[in-house]
């Protein structure tokens, strides 16, 4: 799974629809505006697809050398203010922490709370850094990889209790991975079998203290690409880039 980061919208493509603010020809606005298309002081909305295709974002990718080992690094996920990120190495979580976006990240360190003796997989954490979803192949699951949570006081620091609370829906003798939910934890966007296929499917809720219902494929398909059944198999010494 690619986690795309736009400038100005960071959010994964298709699962949110947010909108940036880029700059038009047009001269600045001196009050009411009254355009409809919703420019605003001489800018004017654009989705982030729009953004992208425009303006080229990327520049070549760097290697993290501080987060970066001769293991693999591997499902990194940035926290909301891109301070702290989560990624595996092997079959553990681990997490790193820098002081500013300009900042190298610190040395990593388990995420010992998450960690168990099976294989972990990719984690989403909630912007108020109380909740934890990630995949494990651990015992106590419905078979192969499934997705388990991790609950902890709000603002972190704190060691997260994990289990399956409101995911009975979702998990099943398959695989379940790459979880990844809506900023309002309401939708949970994952990897799964369907149709002998691994597809990204979709399953909600009505407020956090509902169990997930009953997953639906999501209209986004892999394209013909088949995920593999191990998500840490990837090749020796990717490690984790970011730009």
């Amino acid at each position: 799974m690619l986690l795309i980061a736009f400038a100005g919208c960071r959010q994964i493509l298709g699962i949110e629809d947010p909108v940036a603010l880029i700059p038009t020809d047009a001269p600045a606005d001196t009050g009411n505006d009254g355009a409809s298309d919703g420019a605003i002081d001489g800018l004017e909305p654009a989705t982030c697809m729009m953004r992208w295709s425009t303006t080229p974002v990327f520049g070549a990718p760097v290697a993290l050398a501080t987060l970066n080992s001769g293991a693999d690094e591997d499902h990194p996920f940035l926290s909301p203010d891109e301070l702290t990120i989560y990624f595996t190495r092997g079959v553990d979580v681990y997490t790193a922490k820098r002081s500013s976006l300009a900042a190298a990240f610190g040395a990593p360190v388990t995420e010992p709370s998450l960690n168990g003796t099976a294989t972990e997989g990719k984690v989403f954490v909630s912007a108020d850094d109380s909740r934890a979803f990630f995949a494990s192949n651990r015992a106590g699951g419905s078979g192969g990889y499934d997705l388990w949570r991790g609950a902890r006081s709000g603002g972190g620091g704190g060691s997260f209790t994990v289990d399956q609370m409101y995911l009975t829906g979702v998990n099943d003798a398959g695989t379940q991975a790459d979880p990844h939910l809506s900023t309002d934890l309401l939708r949970l966007y994952y990897a799964t079998d369907i149709s002998g296929a691994r597809r990204i499917a979709v399953a909600s809720r009505n407020n956090v203290t509902q169990n997930f219902s009953a997953a639906d494929p999501s209209d986004r398909s892999d394209g013909g690409h088949r995920h593999r059944a191990d998500p840490h198999a990837e090749r020796a010494g990717a490690g984790v880039r970011l730009e």
